[in-house]
């Protein structure tokens, strides 16, 4: 009644299912082989991860850049927006004089201790009413910066930021400065630019909306021009989600980006990517959205300031860094911002390329596919890790098919020459299923160290807790309604 012998043995309809099963032996395997040891496992917590914010000191365009700048990188630039808010008494000071009194302990040891009779000119924030200050080298923090040429002169004017410590004051604009100028900045005169600039912060910390200290520093950033835009610029960048929104913040930050400083540049350029940054992304399923004004000007003015940006290294790639927080669609309407992407404009060092390259992985494929791919070929075996990361993931994000070939390659060719491929593993962990298992497979056969078998195990989990494109795609057609008739029946 039933034809029991002509039936056939069922066949595994997905034919990926065998080199999963082998590469998930193997990642277990690899666990197995680098859990074994203690010392394996403090390898693996010591190892630098290949992130490019960590290795470069640049953040990923959709990343707001905090900090925006560490102070001891770049002499001269003053973040006093900590020491105000901290402080409780703010004033411009001069230096009338400058007394020692040595104390001998135990016959041998000299202490000296230095005292500083200073003379109000302004008070900025809090209240003193009397004529004088007396303060010691020790309440002022001179001893940190001892090693330092710099000293304080009688006559000089200064601004300091003191806060409260039992019943009297220090200079609470110690920690994190680099010089005993940056801590004790020094004044022109009376009426400083540099005061109308912590006049602006103080206004700022008694503001408790949002939009109104954005209001604040934007109005102080047009009226600053010199060292004084550093500390409104990089409290500026503190708020970049509400300053993104105000529609006169390219007005306030885009003519810094020609100051005549280097250093101001740079900040200027830094803050700028923090608000690019801060705008939100549109969903990838909803295609380029067509971008605003902000980052249209912001694209232009950064392509003009490159141009004029000099030799500086730090301000280039800050430069380049902002471009790619403009967004794609930004960059595809400013030819001259795209033409510091490609190879006319060779980058002169590995920092400028990898930022050139993490940017031109944001743009569509037939813009920087190409450029990409060869600067991928092109490199040095033995180059940097940090950039063949960069430019790896640029390459599978624009071309994954390509990338597989090329990844592959540069590995063997690595291992041939007896350096290490971790990058590359860590890189075939970024492919597609497809393309990601047999590389995987066949880099296992080759003998590895401790540290390529932890980044083939980390890539053998992400492919395998990869959603599988073929069964997304079917999950969601069947999870779209079918249209029907008024009779009911489908369409």
């Amino acid at each position: 009644m039933f034809d029991t012998g002509s039936r056939k043995p069922p066949t595994c309809r997905f034919q990926l299912g065998r080199p999963l099963r082998v590469l998930t032996i193997a990642m277990l395997a690899c666990a197995a082989l680098t859990a074994s040891t203690r010392g394996q496992v403090k390898a693996r917590r010591s190892l630098p991860p290949l992130s490019l914010e960590q290795d470069v000191g640049f953040a990923p365009p959709h990343r707001i850049l905090l900090p925006l700048l560490d102070p001891a990188a770049r002499m001269g630039i003053l973040d006093l927006e900590p020491a105000v808010a901290q402080a409780e008494l703010v004033l411009a000071v001069r230096l009338v004089d400058v007394t020692e009194t040595k104390i001998i302990h135990g016959g041998q040891n000299v202490q000296v201790t230095q005292q500083y009779r200073l003379e109000p000119i302004r008070v900025l924030k809090g209240i003193f009413a009397r004529t004088e200050l007396l303060m010691t080298g020790q309440d002022l923090g001179i001893y940190r910066f001892a090693e330092g040429a710099d000293r304080l002169e009688r006559g000089q004017l200064m601004l300091v930021l003191l806060g409260r410590q039992g019943q009297g004051y220090f200079n609470c604009n110690c920690n994190g400065v680099a010089t005993l100028a940056l801590s004790i900045p020094r004044l022109d005169s009376k009426d400083d630019p540099l005061l109308a600039a912590v006049d602006v912060l103080i206004a700022t910390m008694r503001k408790r909306d949002r939009a109104e200290r954005v209001a604040l520093l934007r109005d102080g950033l047009k009226g600053a021009k010199g060292r004084d835009a550093a500390p409104l610029l990089l409290a500026l960048g503190r708020r970049a989600l509400p300053a993104a929104q105000d529609p006169a913040i390219a007005e306030a930050v885009l003519p810094h980006l020609k100051a005549g400083s280097p250093a101001i540049r740079e900040v200027a350029a830094k803050t700028l990517g923090a608000l690019l940054g801060a705008i939100p992304r549109p969903r990838a399923d909803r295609g380029a959205p067509d971008p605003n004004r902000f980052q249209t000007e912001s694209a232009l003015a950064l392509a003009a300031a490159l141009a004029d940006s000099g030799p500086d290294l730090g301000v280039r790639v800050a430069m380049i860094n902002a471009l790619g927080a403009a967004g794609a669609p930004a960059l595809l309407r400013t030819p001259a911002a795209l033409a510091w992407l490609n190879a006319k404009q060779p980058a002169a060092t590995f920092v400028e390329l990898t930022a050139r390259l993490h940017v031109l992985g944001t743009l569509p494929a037939s813009v920087g596919g190409a450029e990409v791919s060869r600067t991928y070929e092109t490199l040095l075996l033995d180059a940097p890790d940090n950039i063949q990361d960069v430019a790896g993931r640029a390459l599978v994000r624009l071309d994954a098919a390509k990338a597989a070939d090329l990844v592959a390659n540069r590995l063997e060719r690595k291992h041939d020459a007896g350096l290490d491929v971790s990058v590359e593993l860590t890189l075939l962990g970024q492919l597609p299923r497809e393309s990601a298992t047999p590389a995987l497979l066949k880099a296992w056969k080759r003998s590895l160290g401790p540290r390529e078998r932890l980044a083939f195990a980390e890539s053998c989990a992400h492919v395998a807790d990869a959603p599988d494109p073929h069964r997304v795609g079917a999950a969601r057609s069947s999870a779209i309604p079918r249209p029907v008739l008024r009779d009911g029946s489908p369409a």
